[in-house]
């Protein structure tokens, strides 16, 4: 019976650190995501993505910059709010995560030199693949797929 008890306490001493660290590499994950999503919200108004750096790759953050640009240079910026973002599932395996989000923006667009909203806000939802790397103890975003996407216009 003691031998048991002691086999059954080995066994959650080896496992409780393996479930642990899972849980801290799903948390930060999540932050990860939640942060390059508020990087979006800010870059579009100031045109700045150098902050975005520390959540993606080189190439999606210049990939999101020309974007941002052509808005700018047509005198427009974004003004986007995340109304939801939920974490349909996380799957990590080897250093990679693959992460499935179901996300829920409202995007309108403002003139820069007026203030003023020129098209109809939008809400659009979307569903996203997500994957990730983890280079020096630190997840950062390597692809970004729309799986699926859903467009209403506001009134």
């Amino acid at each position: 019976m003691i031998v048991i008890h002691k086999m059954k306490f080995l066994f959650v001493i080896l496992l409780v650190p393996f479930f642990l660290n899972a849980q801290v590499d799903n948390r930060d994950i999540k932050k990860v995501i939640i942060s390059y999503n508020q990087g979006i919200i800010k870059a579009a108004k100031t045109s700045k993505t150098e902050h975005m750096k520390s959540y993606a790759k080189e190439d999606i953050v210049k990939k999101f910059h020309l974007w941002i640009k052509s808005w700018h240079d047509n005198n427009l910026f974004m003004d986007a709010k995340i109304k939801d973002i939920n974490f349909q599932k996380v799957e990590i395996k080897d250093g990679k995560a693959k992460v499935t989000t179901n996300e829920v923006w409202i995007y309108r667009y403002i003139d820069i030199k007026t203030r003023k909203q020129v098209l109809d806000a939008t809400l659009m939802t979307y569903n996203m693949n997500y994957i990730l790397s983890k280079e020096n103890d630190k997840w950062i975003i390597e692809k970004i797929d729309v799986i699926f996407e859903k467009k209403e216009k506001l009134k």
